[in-house]
């Protein structure tokens, strides 16, 4: 997501998007510390969402632009807990 981000607003430093993509890899797998990752990245003054201008789907057509992708296939790092880590590849 970060790499999207940044491309679709440039207004994000590369660490304030990876802090939004964290965010959202934290979602896609449930985490169970959701709440204190998004007060930790705010203590750090660190950005904890989109800006509302910006859509899921104006993402999905950044990452089609991605230099990972294959077959419309995108690897994603989904967090599921404190050091448990899971890959997918989704279907932009």
């Amino acid at each position: 997501y970060a790499h999207a981000i940044e491309h679709c607003t440039q207004q994000y430093t590369h660490g304030e998007a990876v802090g939004i993509g964290l965010i959202f890899a934290a979602q896609q797998g449930d985490f169970p510390h959701l709440n204190h990752l998004i007060h930790t990245l705010q203590s750090c003054h660190l950005p904890c969402s989109l800006p509302t201008n910006l859509t899921i789907k104006d993402l999905h057509a950044a990452m089609l632009q991605d230099k990972k992708i294959k077959n419309q296939r995108i690897p994603f790092i989904i967090l599921k807990d404190v050091g448990n880590v899971t890959f997918a590849e989704k279907q932009l």
